[in-house]
C-alpha cells in the first residue's frame, strides 16, 4: 500500500519522468530474493516545469 501512495505522489510531482539510458544499459541487481537494478538513473522534470512547457 506504502509503495502505491508512493508511486502515485513521485508520478505526480514527476509527470515526465524517463530513464537517463537506454534500458540496454541497465545492471541487473545481483539478488535472487529481489528483482532490480544496481542503478536507476532518471531525469527528473517537476511539474511546474512540465506544465510551463
Amino acid at each position: 500500500m506504502e509503495a502505491g501512495i508512493a508511486l502515485r505522489a513521485l508520478f505526480e510531482a514527476f509527470p515526465d519522468l524517463a530513464l537517463a539510458v537506454p534500458v540496454s544499459e541497465l545492471v541487473p541487481q545481483a539478488s535472487f530474493i529481489a528483482n532490480g537494478f544496481q542503478r536507476l538513473p532518471v531525469i527528473l522534470r517537476p511539474a511546474e516545469v512540465a506544465a510551463a512547457v
